[in-house]
């Protein structure tokens, strides 16, 4: 498959901390990846770099196999390229309906606009209900709706999400992802997912990377990433039922 995003040996600074340490990896074409990580483990400065907000210090980025560096997000945007930054970041007074328009910048094509806000509205009916209403007023899970719609209406080849989950109820958690994998199916969109819901994220992704201390530590199939011990203790708080049996019982055994 084409390779989408090629991140080689990227490190990155804030003063004298450094970031991420020689990160490379790979999207390709209709992909599905998630990038795994606790707070700190440099995610969201990945994501920077690769939508050229940030220019690492070291390493290279390539998008469509052209080097990223020089470009601005919005020159990446129209050769597409989509980021949901955290905290979605909708405009608040703009309505519904002139948020979906406006991630559409890039486009002259009035007719087809018009049509993918209702192909939005199909996918996120909840968006159609409140077309008319300020963003400030819709709900967490709604603007999260609203921040993915709006980059989804640049008709990105790529769409990058910086922890769609972060404070949504688990019920709404579930039907996002699920809308995440229906488009990626559908439209054919690669997804660069950066997440701490490893589960979740594990569950629509067909590769991940494990990010820690901004080196990664694991790259592998999501499903073996999913039965990988470390991960699934110490991201999807999952403990190995036998080894614990045995450690009790050697307790006891101890105590007698």
């Amino acid at each position: 498959m084409t390779v989408l995003i090629e991140a080689q040996n990227v490190e990155a600074r804030y003063g004298p901390v450094l970031a991420l340490r020689g990160v490379s990896l790979l999207l390709r074409e209709a992909e599905v990846v998630a990038v795994l990580g606790a707070n700190g483990a440099g995610k969201t400065t990945l994501l920077r770099i690769l939508c050229a907000a940030l220019d690492p210090d070291q390493g290279s980025v390539k998008f469509l196999g052209r080097d990223i560096a020089g470009s601005s997000p919005d020159r990446l945007v129209r050769q597409g390229l989509a980021h949901v930054p955290e905290g979605r970041e909708v405009f608040p007074l703009l309505s519904v309906r002139e948020n979906l328009i406006a991630g559409a910048f890039v486009r002259r094509d009035r007719a087809a606009i018009a049509a993918d806000v209702d192909r939005m509205y199909g996918y996120f009916p909840a968006l159609r209900e409140r077309r008319d209403r300020h963003a400030a007023v819709l709900s967490g899970g709604e603007q999260q709706m609203l921040a993915i719609a709006r980059a989804l209406m640049s008709r990105p080849r790529v769409l990058m999400l910086d922890e769609p989950s972060l404070g949504l109820a688990p019920a709404l958690v579930k039907e996002i992802f699920t809308l995440l994998r229906r488009i990626n199916r559908e439209s054919g969109v690669s997804i660069l997912l950066v997440e701490q819901n490893a589960h979740q994220a594990l569950s629509i992704a067909d590769r991940g990377y494990v990010l820690e201390l901004g080196r990664i530590v694991l790259d592998d199939w999501s499903e073996r990433l999913a039965a990988n011990d470390d991960v699934r203790e110490s991201y999807l708080g999952i403990r190995d039922k036998g080894l614990r049996g045995e450690r009790r019982w050697r307790r006891k055994k101890r105590w007698r």
